[in-house]
């Protein structure tokens, strides 16, 4: 069978079945919102999370160049 028609056949099903069942568009629709957050959350622990290698390395460069920029002289 080719894939075309199993993609087709799926989401026909699934229209359908959300027609004669409104709350398992709700389920669906909580499932994506959870799936987003979830997301986002491991977004936010790569990002902030303290012994994380990229994080440092971005402060480390952010400081370095804060202390180049004060240790020239002034004119």
């Amino acid at each position: 069978m080719n894939t075309y028609y199993v993609i087709v056949y799926t989401l026909v099903f699934f229209v359908g079945v959300c027609i004669i069942e409104p709350n398992l568009l709700k389920w669906i629709e909580l499932q994506l919102k959870w799936a987003g957050i979830n997301v986002r959350r491991a977004i936010l622990i790569v990002r902030f999370h303290p012994r994380n290698f990229v994080t440092n390395w971005i402060i480390r460069r952010k400081f370095q160049k804060i202390i180049r920029e004060h240790s020239q002289p002034k004119e």
